[in-house]
C-alpha cells in the first residue's frame, strides 16, 4: 500500500522496543500518579515519549513527571476510561492488562 515503506521506515531507525512490565497501581482516578516499570523507555536525548490512555473518544495523552530508562511516572489524564495503555517512543509498547479507572 501507500504506506508499507513509511512503516518500514519507522521500525528500520529504531533502537530496542520499549516494553512494559508492571503499572502500579493498576486502578486510579484522573490525577493520581502512576509508575510503569518495563524496558527501552528512552531511546536518544532528543527522543519524544508518549504515555497514551484509553479515551472515551481519542487517545489521551498523560503528563509525564519524572522518566527513566526503566520507569515512568505519569499522572493519569482527565476523561481517561479503562483500556490498556501505551507508551509511544519511536516504538509501540502496549499494556498486557487494562488500567482501570475509578470514580
Amino acid at each position: 500500500g501507500i504506506f508499507a515503506g513509511y512503516s518500514t521506515s519507522v521500525h528500520a531507525q529504531g533502537g530496542p522496543q520499549p516494553v512494559i512490565a508492571s503499572i502500579d497501581p493498576p486502578a486510579g482516578k484522573p490525577g493520581v500518579h502512576i509508575i510503569i516499570t518495563g524496558e527501552g523507555f528512552i531511546m536518544s536525548p532528543d527522543a519524544y515519549l508518549n504515555v497514551i490512555f484509553a479515551g472515551a473518544q481519542y487517545p489521551l495523552v498523560g503528563q509525564i513527571v519524572q522518566l527513566e530508562p526503566t520507569r515512568i511516572e505519569v499522572v493519569v489524564p482527565d476523561m481517561a476510561v479503562t483500556g490498556k495503555v501505551v507508551i509511544q517512543n519511536g516504538g509501540l509498547a502496549i499494556s498486557g492488562s487494562d488500567f482501570i479507572v475509578t470514580e
